[in-house]
């Protein structure tokens, strides 16, 4: 079993926690909203005997606190992973997103196809569903009006309604994905809520990309089922997207066994399209 490293890198005037572990080429992952790095512990675990495995707090989440008047948006959090993979002297690397990290990885792989070896997307946002800001920011109000006991309890009944049937109980996982999305400060969610609304157009960016992808979804993902990612992957010449039978939205910490075989699947046949 290899061993958890945490650090912090330097990047565009701000410090990037890092968590990495295993040995071996190197393989990039990007948490989605309201989470962090750690979300994906339990996957790098069963990734760790195969490559080199890298997460990090994106700009805005965790423990990455972005001051007052640095901004934050989509195009710097693509650019953001370019500057983490100079950061770590990593020339080119495959780079698996999730929910929110798939539109960062779409959009570094079509601004700089020369960095990204392949991608695995998992739960994708619809292309076709635009991000309710308001909706977001409606809760965001809500939450600010609660103490942190009650904070807490909400953001657990919303997170459990997102897992599959299976796991709605668990409380392992709930504890785990409670603690990612309470991380970050309120005054920073409702920033980061902001930048989802400069998300460009995904299907435009997906058909710049040059490079292999596979999508993947949960069984019962709820915020991006299964029947959404058909046009994803035409727009990325990819096939059909895998589903994970028994998972929902948060398929690295229902199923990360599973999640890690369709990664080992993929990865070391990657080849650049032309």
């Amino acid at each position: 079993m290899h061993a958890f490293i945490a650090h912090h890198l330097p990047h565009d005037g701000l410090s990037f926690p890092v968590i990495e572990t295993g040995s071996g080429n190197p393989l990039v992952l990007l948490h989605g909203g309201g989470s962090r790095a750690a979300h994906f512990m339990p996957l790098m675990r069963h990734l760790s005997s195969q490559y080199r495995v890298i997460a990090y707090d994106q700009r805005g989440f965790g423990a990455n606190m972005v001051p007052p008047g640095t901004p934050i948006d989509h195009p710097l959090w693509a650019r953001d992973l370019l500057g983490m993979l100079d950061a770590l002297g990593i020339e080119r690397a495959p780079v698996l997103g999730w929910s929110l990290g798939c539109s960062v990885a779409i959009n570094a792989a079509a601004r700089s196809p020369e960095r990204i070896d392949g991608l695995v997307l998992v739960g994708a946002p619809d292309p076709a569903r635009p991000v309710d800001v308001a909706a977001l920011r409606r809760r965001q109000s809500e939450y600010g009006a609660l103490d942190s006991e009650e904070l807490g309890r909400r953001a657990r009944s919303d997170l459990a309604g997102q897992l599959a049937p299976d796991f709605a109980d668990d409380t392992a996982i709930l504890d785990a994905l409670v603690a990612d999305r309470m991380a970050a400060s309120p005054a920073m969610q409702a920033r980061v809520i902001d930048a989802y609304a400069t998300r460009p157009d995904l299907l435009a960016a997906a058909r710049l990309v040059r490079v292999p992808a596979l999508l993947v979804t949960g069984e019962h993902d709820r915020i991006s089922p299964p029947s959404s990612g058909a046009a994803m992957a035409r727009a990325l010449g990819a096939p059909d997207p895998e589903i994970v039978a028994g998972a929902g939205h948060y398929i690295a910490a229902e199923k990360p066994e599973a999640l890690a075989h369709i990664v080992a699947q993929l990865l070391p046949s990657t080849k650049a399209r032309p």
